[in-house]
This record gives structure tokens, C-alpha cells and sequence, in this order.
């Protein structure tokens, strides 16, 4: 073979090893941010499924990859109960969803203690693995809640119930005790942090989107429009004055309202309760000078139907852009509504818009 023919060949081979110019080998990861990330916009509906069908092609084409593996398991961990006829079939589904998470992460866990190629840890640091047991512990939690919740469906006898809490309570303690291990005092902020992404998780399609409008008008019979709030930070909260846990998180807003003390930052109470009367008295009462409207029929009426209100308290916090970027942001432990607030004052601050 002449030396013009052997460079030729070898340029052949290199052009086949070496991805074509242009080509993003971290595209799927692009992607996959894009659909579950909180502040990609106007992606659609149905992004868990579609984020998740990008995880599998992307590990059907490179093999082993923990970091995938570890958004497949979020992805699995934040599916929801199944709206079925059959109770039970729909607990087994869950189920068996969960036990998939725990698998990916398990798997994951497993990678990232190996060594790659070159004789290098694959998480030198250990955090990877970490956050990889703790969604695997909570990958168990979950199975061990729905299919309990499918066997008691199912008529189980208590014998049987027992047995089965008996053998999840020694996993899930295992699985505690080793992340404890190692993680040591970080094991509860990872908990944290993995159920907070769990939660949003599971509202994906409504994070970027531009809320319904609410149809109302407040106490003052003016119309309540939320389009007319743009360039501000909005929390929005559906309330009852009978429900404890709705004064609980209107006091808290209250407290993160005076602490962030923002011009920029606008509550707005929708409540639900049947009576003018009760409504009244808890503003008055609470002292709140928010912007309210008043749904009259509680979870019947049609602004809980619009906007999927099916439990109270509930709620979203919107941009200075109008779209929703959290949703029930008082559910991520203590502090996470100040949190969120403040994230969104900040970014739009720091916008040019």
C-alpha cells in the first residue's frame, strides 16, 4: 500500500471513530434539561413520558451511563396515581414504577463506586453516589407505600400485611442506615432536596406555562387579572378559612411578604369557603390587605375547577414574565417558600427584560 492509500485508510478509520463535525454528543442531556427543567417554557404537555423516552434512547445507544440512570429514576419516582376504575391495578402500576426507580438508582450507585477506563473513580467526591442511595431509598419508601396500599386493596389477611411491613421496614432501614454511613450529617438535605425535585417533578407540565385566568373579580368588585400583574413576583393561594393548614401557609406568606419587604412581590388569595361572612372575618381578623376573590361553591366552583384545585391549601408562584414557576412552594420543608420567592425576585432583577 503506497503512503497516499495508508493516510487515506487511516483517515477513513479516524472519520468513523471521531464524531462529524458539528456533532453534540451531549445533545440528549440538552434535551432532557430542556423538558425537566423548571424554567424551559412552553415545551407541552406529557414531558415526563417524552424526558423519559429520551433517557432510553440515549442509554439504548451508549450503554451504561449513571447520570441518565439517575434522571430515569426521578422521572419514575415522580409518576402519580393512575386515574383507574380498578384501585388496585392502578396501586400495582405505581408500584411497579417505583421498584424501576430503585433499580436505575441502585444501578447508578453501583457505577459510580467503579472505576472507568482509564483506572479513574467515576465520582471521585462521592456526592453522585450519594444522591444515587438516597433516591434509592426513596425509590423503596414508595414501593413499599403503594404496594402495601395494593395488597390491603387486594384483601389481603393482616398476617400477610405484617409480614410484608416487617420485610420493607428492614430494607428501608438498611438502606438508611448505609446512606447515614456515609453521607453522615448531608443525609437529610439530600432526602430534602430529592423529594423537593420529586414534587416538581410531578407538576412539570404546568411549570412555564402561562396560568388560566382566574375569572373573578375581588372583594371590591374589581376584575382580579393576573395578566395585569406582569413584571411583578406572584404568589397566588386557594384557601378556606376552615382548614387550618390554609391559615398556616397565608401566615408564612405573610411573614416572607414583611421579611423580603419587595415592591415587586404581589399576594393574591383566592378562597373558597361557601359563606362572604367566614371570609371576612379571618381577613379582619388576620389583618391580611391582600387582593381576594371569593370562589363561593369551594372545590365546585369554577376557578378550583380551572385551575385543578382538588385539595386546599393550593397554589402557584408566577414570574415577573406570567408564567407559573413553582407550584405549591411551602411543600419543600421550612424556609422553601422564602426560598422560591426570593429566587424569582432575584431573577427578575437580574433581568434585562
Amino acid at each position: 500500500m503506497t503512503r497516499a492509500k495508508l493516510l487515506a485508510a487511516l483517515s477513513l478509520a479516524l472519520a468513523c471513530l471521531t464524531p462529524a463535525a458539528g456533532q453534540d454528543t451531549n445533545k440528549w442531556r440538552r434535551d432532557v434539561d430542556r423538558l425537566i427543567g423548571r424554567w424551559s417554557d412552553d415545551v407541552g404537555s406529557g414531558r415526563v413520558r417524552k424526558a423519559r423516552r429520551q433517557l432510553n434512547e440515549h442509554l439504548d445507544e451508549v450503554g451504561q451511563d449513571p447520570e441518565a440512570l439517575l434522571d430515569l429514576a426521578r422521572l419514575r419516582l415522580a409518576e402519580k396515581n393512575l386515574p383507574l376504575q380498578d384501585k388496585g391495578r392502578a396501586a400495582r402500576l405505581l408500584a411497579d414504577s417505583y421498584l424501576k426507580a430503585r433499580e436505575h438508582a441502585d444501578k447508578a450507585a453501583s457505577l459510580l463506586v467503579a472505576r472507568d477506563a482509564k483506572g479513574q473513580l467515576r465520582d471521585k467526591g462521592g456526592q453522585r453516589h450519594h444522591v444515587a442511595l438516597a433516591l434509592g431509598l426513596l425509590a423503596t419508601q414508595a414501593h413499599f407505600q403503594e404496594q402495601l396500599r395494593a395488597r390491603r386493596l387486594a384483601g389481603s389477611k393482616p398476617a400477610e400485611l405484617k409480614q410484608l411491613i416487617k420485610l420493607q421496614a428492614g430494607e428501608i432501614g438498611k438502606r438508611r442506615a448505609r446512606l447515614a454511613e456515609l453521607a453522615g450529617d448531608q443525609l437529610d438535605d439530600l432526602l430534602r432536596a430529592e423529594v423537593r425535585r420529586r414534587a416538581m417533578l410531578r407538576e412539570l407540565d404546568r411549570l412555564g406555562t402561562a396560568p388560566p385566568p382566574l375569572g373573578l373579580a375581588d372583594l371590591e368588585g374589581k376584575p382580579l387579572r393576573l395578566d395585569e400583574l406582569k413584571g411583578q413576583v406572584v404568589l397566588l393561594v386557594f384557601w378556606s378559612s376552615e382548614l387550618p393548614g390554609s391559615l398556616e401557609v397565608l401566615r408564612e406568606a405573610r411573614k416572607v411578604e414583611q421579611a423580603l419587604a419587595s415592591e415587586h412581590l404581589v399576594v393574591v388569595g383566592i378562597n373558597l369557603d361557601k359563606e362572604r361572612a367566614a371570609l371576612e372575618q379571618t381577613i379582619a381578623k388576620e389583618g391580611w390587605t391582600w387582593r381576594q376573590g371569593h370562589g363561593q361553591k369551594g372545590l365546585a366552583s369554577d376557578v378550583a375547577r380551572a385551575w385543578r384545585v382538588r385539595a386546599l391549601p393550593a397554589g402557584v408562584a408566577i414570574d415577573h414574565g406570567g408564567r407559573v414557576r413553582y407550584v405549591r412552594p411551602w411543600e419543600g420543608g421550612p424556609g422553601s417558600l422564602e426560598a422560591a420567592l426570593r429566587d424569582l425576585l432575584a431573577r427578575r432583577a437580574g433581568s434585562k427584560g
